[in-house]
């Protein structure tokens, strides 16, 4: 999802999963003091400027959080004439992305420049995959991958689509189903059955919950992350088999 003016774009595509957006100020402090604890590097880029600036996150404060050791050093002219930039940040399994911020003060400490950022007002939090995923290599791909999924919409009948494997993960998988979906996917929209079937390899069963839906229009694809919630043990077993096999045999996603 885009962002814009630190506040969601208007797009036919949902946040990715394991991502959301910030707004109470305690939130936006444990956020940033994570990434600080984690001594990440941080980029900063300026609207109108093709260079990514890397940065350190200082500290963080009541208001305000605090950058230095800007290289390369023309940012630090950037910075003082109070351009306006983007910031992202990687570390200890997070990653954040704030943007339309600029520096509202400079500060030194033993001879050494810091600046002053306000707190963001809206942060993009995205964690880490809880699984890797992988690609179906082609030889499974054409001997038929498949996503069934069973959906309960109020005031109409059970409704059923089925779709094709883009990758998979012990938690979950991506599937591109033909458009257009009526009523259209939604996050967060539970599933009473989920059922993923590749060749003679796999067939599992799973209660399943929508993670992000995304409109290809130019492919006429819906694309939607699918986790599965719960599932039989002896299914998650054999899911457990076949994600080990692909980590031998496939490239992840």
């Amino acid at each position: 999802m885009a962002v814009v003016n630190g506040k969601a774009a208007s797009a036919k595509v949902e946040s990715p999963p394991g991502s959301r957006y910030l707004s109470k100020p305690a939130d936006v402090r444990d956020c940033l003091k994570s990434l600080r604890d984690s001594r990440c590097t941080v980029t900063l880029r300026f609207e109108n400027n093709p260079t990514s600036f890397q940065c350190k996150l200082l500290d963080v404060q009541d208001t305000h959080f605090y950058i230095e050791d800007i290289l390369p050093r023309d940012g630090l002219a950037l910075l003082k004439q109070g351009e306006k930039f983007s910031i992202s940040a990687r570390g200890d399994g997070l990653f954040a992305f704030v943007t339309e911020t600029r520096v509202d003060k400079i500060d030194e400490a033993r001879g050494l420049p810091f600046f002053h950022i306000p707190l963001p007002t809206n942060l993009l939090l995205q964690q880490r995959r809880r699984a890797e995923r992988y690609q179906l290599p082609l030889r499974m791909r054409s001997l038929g991958s498949e996503v069934n999924i069973f959906r309960k919409v109020r005031g109409m009948h059970d409704l059923t689509l089925v779709g094709h494997i883009i990758d998979i993960s012990a938690g979950g998988c991506r599937v591109e189903f033909p458009a257009p979906v009526e009523p259209p996917l939604s996050n967060g929209e539970k599933l009473a059955t989920c059922t993923v079937t590749v060749a003679d390899m796999l067939e599992i069963h799973s209660q399943a919950e929508i993670r992000h839906v995304a409109e290809l229009n130019a492919v006429d694809r819906v694309v939607c992350g699918i986790e599965f919630t719960e599932m039989d043990l002896a299914d998650r077993r054999r899911l457990k088999r076949f994600i080990e096999l692909l980590s031998k045999t496939a490239s992840p996603a």
